[in-house]
């Protein structure tokens, strides 16, 4: 293999499969948590969406703290900057995992035993 691809396996498309994985089982973990009905799907749906949207943030920080001197990148860092970054890296992302977040929604109800939509 050629250096740059190994750089994008592991870079891109390793973090991309994983984010989507997780958007995918994310709502699936949080039904059998919190169970049935209209008003808990709702529930699910912006739980997750949270969850998603700041893990994924912070994946991206600790990834890039990776790619940096630890130590260094923390030195002159406040939390109010930690976690602004995290938010705009974890919206940024959104663009990769909402769509398949949003489509294991949707097939949530399907799975219903007693509650009905």
């Amino acid at each position: 293999m050629i250096s740059g691809d190994t750089t994008f396996l592991r870079e891109v498309l390793v973090p991309v499969v994983l984010l989507m994985g997780v958007a995918w089982l994310l709502p699936k973990l949080l039904h059998r948590l919190i169970g049935e009905g209209v008003a808990r799907l709702f529930v699910i749906g912006a739980l997750g969406a949270v969850l998603l949207w700041m893990g994924s943030g912070a994946f991206i920080w600790v990834s890039d703290l990776a790619l940096e001197d630890l130590a260094r990148a923390l030195s002159g860092a406040d939390l109010g900057a930690v976690l602004g970054y995290i938010a705009v890296q974890g919206a940024r992302a959104a663009i990769i995992w909402a769509p398949v977040f949003v489509l294991s929604v949707a097939a949530l109800p399907k799975r219903w035993k007693e509650a009905v939509w």
